[in-house]
């Protein structure tokens, strides 16, 4: 079956696990394992399927970036700002994308709750903006004085901060994640604008 060694290895990275460790769960060797994260094209559909459970993603991240039902809405325009070889696309940066989407999963029972409560919201808003607080170039945007390009980082920089950013933001909002405190959306889009983000409904 189809494998993205891109997308197993991100996998791996945000995991924080090993080769051997891994190879243990899914009963595979070591070595094969990291000829797969590194070069592999296919695997058996159960190995697949094995690594999907280990790793915690949906089976088709390991084909690539499938199986994602959230928006990243930032990582998008990310790949299509940034400036690329003549005739190859801008690839999302793997790692920046799987943590974005665990961050959006981890507050899925709070952010259905709020389009209970506020039925006049837009789909996909509340999603657009928690996920853009997960921008470093947005920040910079919002902090610094730059010029056009300059808020744009390399693929590897947003893989090594945005899950650090995943992980202060899951502790900061954890009372809101558990239900145990309302979320000020308001000030969510009042960010936005400060951002410089379009706002839905104005």
């Amino acid at each position: 079956m189809p494998l993205s060694p891109r997308h197993l290895m991100a996998a791996i990275e945000l995991a924080g696990t090993s080769f051997d460790s891994l190879a243990k769960q899914v009963g595979y060797s070591k070595q094969n394992l990291h000829h797969l994260a590194h070069r592999g094209r296919r695997c058996r559909r159960s190995l697949r399927h094995k690594l999907a459970v280990a790793l915690i993603v949906p089976e088709g991240w390991l084909v690539g970036d499938k199986g994602l039902p959230w928006p990243t809405v930032w990582l998008e325009h990310y790949r299509l700002r940034r400036p690329s070889k003549v005739g190859v696309p801008n690839k999302t940066p793997p790692v920046a994308l799987l943590a974005s989407w665990r961050f959006l999963e981890r507050c899925a029972r709070a952010i259905k709750g709020e389009y209970r409560k506020r039925p006049d919201l837009d789909p996909g808003s509340v999603e657009d903006s928690l996920v853009n607080l997960l921008s470093p170039g947005v920040w910079r945007t919002l902090l610094l004085r730059l010029g056009p390009a300059d808020h744009v980082l390399r693929a590897r920089q947003l893989d090594e901060i945005v899950p650090l950013l995943v992980t202060c933001l899951e502790v900061i909002l954890q009372p809101w994640i558990e239900g145990k405190a309302p979320i000020k959306l308001a000030r969510l889009v009042e960010l936005e604008r400060m951002m410089g983000l379009p706002v839905p409904g104005t």
